[in-house]
């Protein structure tokens, strides 16, 4: 993960915020796309005909033995009633 935040921020590869996202999301470097954004953007279009060319899943990239896990938030615990007192 560190190489592909290091191309999106501060790297050489122009990208697009959006574009960031996505290729986070299904874990794409930069140098798998070609940009076609202006001033050389690689742009959420440019990554998402990847997504669809290349058939990829969320979190998931070829040659990794499993998929990244998913950080998912726990459902809120619901409060226990305070015990009736008894008069």
């Amino acid at each position: 993960m560190k190489q592909i935040e290091h191309l999106l921020h501060g790297g050489s590869i122009k990208v697009s915020p959006a574009a960031g996202w996505w290729m986070r999301t299904y874990l794409i470097l930069p140098t798998e796309l070609k940009a076609t954004g202006p001033k050389g953007y690689i742009t959420k279009g440019d990554v998402l005909a990847h997504i669809k060319k290349n058939n990829l899943q969320q979190g998931v990239r070829a040659g990794l033995s499993s998929a990244v896990p998913v950080k998912t938030p726990a459902p809120p615990q619901q409060k226990k009633a305070a015990p009736k007192s008894i008069k």
